[in-house]
């Protein structure tokens, strides 16, 4: 159930609620329509690069890897923690309009060489915090420069425990290391931000293999997210502030030792520029 206004009053009241700065300073060179990974970036909270074994599961935490700050656990305590409000801002031009999107990262499988032929995923943990049915999706990372325009496809289970194979889809060209690999909007075979779901599909519970059609140098990763929010930067002159209760009429749940990061869709580069803002959490009894 929602929080009533009552409830989130009561939380600031009792100073059951955490208002944090980050800040990023992508050095990477990004491109128009194309999303990238500002995890990979430096900055508050500090980059992380995907590296575990490859093509093995390795959970993310706020705990171990860091990641946005959102406040202390508060399960155990018999509360529910929420995200009440965002703020973000920037002066670069070549920064807006720009959109970002807030994520819980929960697993990630790296080192995927981009050589023809099937390669088969390891998933030897639990997943953490969401599950398929709650709208768990998958995007494809690049960790290491490649060429572009290798096709590939990826073998995913769902929330059923059925078996789905995506379209066939391509590489996009942008050679940074955080770009999301098939996100081009002015390229034929690409998916967006996260890859495409069969119908009846409520989400993702993990890859099963991933198959280059196409050889290609470098390495992505397969990162398995929980979408929380998404915001837009308009202009530079002045930082934009989302109430989410206010602006969305909702108030998205954010789990104990979740690990928040950003994405974000450019419509120039990114390197150089600084990326800033506050998240702000609450906590209500479950």
């Amino acid at each position: 159930m929602p929080l009533t206004n009552l409830e989130i009053n009561e939380a600031f009241e009792g100073g059951r609620f955490l208002r944090r700065s980050w800040s990023k300073a992508p050095t990477q060179t990004t491109a128009s329509g194309i999303w990238f990974d500002l995890s990979m970036s430096p900055g508050n909270p500090f980059a992380q690069y995907y590296f575990a074994t490859p093509l093995q599961a390795t959970a993310l935490a706020r705990s171990a890897d860091g990641g946005l700050d959102h406040g202390p656990p508060v399960a155990a305590a018999g509360y529910r923690k929420f995200l009440h409000g965002f703020n973000i801002g920037t002066p670069a031009a070549t920064c807006a309009p720009l959109t970002v999107e807030l994520l819980d990262y929960l697993a990630y499988w790296p080192g995927i060489a981009m050589d023809t032929g099937v390669q088969d995923l390891t998933t030897g943990i639990a997943i953490p915090r969401w599950t398929a049915a709650q709208g768990t999706r998958l995007m494809v990372v690049e960790q290491n420069p490649y060429v572009g325009g290798a096709q590939f496809r990826v073998t995913y289970e769902d929330q059923r425990g059925l078996q789905f194979t995506t379209p066939t889809l391509v590489c996009n060209t942008q050679v940074s290391a955080g770009t999301i690999a098939a996100s081009a909007s002015a390229l034929s075979g690409q998916s967006g931000l996260f890859l495409p779901l069969a119908d009846g599909c409520a989400g993702v519970a993990r890859p099963v293999s991933i198959e280059f059609l196409t050889p290609d140098v470098g390495l992505v990763a397969l990162v398995l997210v929980k979408p929380v929010a998404a915001f837009q930067i308009n202009e530079i002159t002045a930082p934009h502030y989302y109430e989410l209760p206010r602006d969305f009429g909702v108030l998205p749940e954010i789990k104990d030792d979740a690990y928040l990061n950003l994405v974000a869709l450019p419509v120039g580069t990114l390197a150089g520029t600084t990326l800033q803002g506050d998240l702000i959490t609450l906590w209500s009894p479950a």
